[in-house]
């Protein structure tokens, strides 16, 4: 049995820690945050309880259904109607087979999806490319804008980038075409949506029952050699460090390399060129329920309106509310006000259209600073050559969305490989 220290209490880094614990190690989990689950976290205001992060999973998050069937979740199936809003009309859509089209398609829109959809299908990732770093070789041989050129104009920019959405967060609008290729074999497997009963962040809830999680704690040094790690952080104003036989780092990708000195230097490369986009969900708990025909209403970037998702909850005995991820310029305009300045904001910004909210009795809003990993031109190559490098830190392990993907399953998945290489390695 291996002492094993995991920076980072995300779903990455407890997926991990509940594969190492599972396997007889000695795990600790060392969180920033005064809770543990990062953006798979809910939060209670009043009787309500909302999803900070992540509210729905997909078909394809296979990775999470299994470790959620091991935990003893139950998958609930999201039955709510979807609807796409588009030059002033909110238009029903099917997401079990989105690539088939919406409504809203012209003819040609169609026709350049059923090519799009052709595209996808010849040049499907091989068994096991659930690891962006597999459909590396796609950078080489797919160019941006072909995709786009596939689908054409208006098929890409009133329901593809809407999908692509979808699959993979507001990051997705930046991903290469190499990524949205992925992206849209997530797509191509249907994007009805489930979660688990009680919501998706009582994933994070399940892996951290029995963990020793530590929160609270700001890791500013993770040092490793071949005889073990230490690991420094600060709790309550105080210094500690801990020293383990392992050690695994499971934070945004974009914080590794300060926290890490002694990375080896593609490692350091590799982390220094990781970006991410910032993320904010606003929440508003209703006097009453909206009369939208819909649960979900998605919103395309072309529509000029920088919201990707509104999404109405009713909670017998509890109330109603609607919770809207933003995007775009809105994140950096709102980044630092008020969420009731938020909330006027977004009412300014619907004014017209067939989105009325009822009055709002209170607004939160969630802040994420490494909200998605984005994966544009060159990642896909990069994180190959990370995965395959031939130096690597010993006792050292990486965990996070930067290697797996701006999902829940990326973030799983990643979780869950950084505990099969420190048991290899140890």
């Amino acid at each position: 049995m291996a002492s094993i220290v995991v920076v980072g209490g995300g779903v990455a880094g407890l997926a991990c820690a509940w594969q190492l614990r599972r396997q007889g190690h000695a795990v600790e989990v060392l969180e920033r945050e005064h809770e543990f689950g990062g953006r798979l976290r809910a939060q209670r205001a009043g009787a309500h309880r909302l999803e900070r992060g992540a509210a729905l999973l997909r078909r394809a998050d296979g990775e999470v259904a299994s470790l959620g069937a091991k935990l003893g979740l139950a998958p609930l199936p999201q039955t709510g109607s979807v609807a796409l809003l588009w030059r002033g009309r909110l238009h029903s859509v099917d997401p079990t087979r989105p690539l088939r089209g919406a409504p809203h398609l012209s003819a040609t829109a169609l026709v350049g999806l059923a090519r799009l959809a052709w595209q996808v299908q010849r040049r499907a990732a091989p068994p096991g490319a659930a690891s962006p770093e597999l459909a590396a070789a796609l950078e080489r041989s797919l160019g941006d804008g072909v995709l786009c050129r596939a689908a054409g104009e208006e098929a890409w920019s009133s329901w593809v980038e809407v999908l692509l959405g979808e699959a993979g967060g507001v990051a997705a609008a930046d991903a290469s075409d190499a990524f949205a290729h992925g992206l849209l074999q997530r797509v191509r497997a249907g994007l009805a949506a489930w979660s688990f009963e009680g919501g998706v962040a009582r994933l994070a809830r399940a892996l951290a029952a029995g963990l020793p999680v530590r929160a609270g704690c700001d890791v500013h040094s993770v040092e490793t050699e071949s005889g073990g790690a230490r690991v420094r952080y600060r709790s309550r104003g105080r210094s500690h460090s801990v020293v383990a036989d392992a050690a695994v780092v499971a934070v945004p990708g974009d914080r590794v390399a300060a926290i890490c000195p002694k990375l080896t230097p593609d490692e350091r490369g590799f982390f220094e060129q990781v970006s991410t986009r910032r993320a904010l969900v606003l929440h508003l708990l209703l006097e009453e329920r909206p009369m939208l025909r819909a649960t979900r209403v998605l919103v395309p970037r072309a529509s000029g309106i920088d919201v990707s998702e509104l999404a109405v909850h009713s909670d017998p005995g509890v109330g109603h509310r609607v919770r809207v991820e933003l995007r775009g310029d809105a994140v950096d305009r709102l980044w630092g006000v008020r969420a009731e300045e938020a909330e006027a904001w977004l009412r300014a910004t619907l004014e017209g259209a067939p989105l009325r909210l009822p009055p709002a009795t209170r607004a939160l809003l969630h802040r994420f600073d490494s909200g998605h990993a984005v994966f544009a031109r060159g990642q896909l190559e990069r994180l190959a050559r990370f995965a395959n490098r031939m130096e690597r830190s010993p006792r050292l392990a990486f965990a996070g969305d930067s290697l797996g993907g701006p999902h829940v399953e990326g973030a799983v998945s990643s979780g869950l490989r950084a505990a099969e290489s420190i048991e290899r390695e140890l």
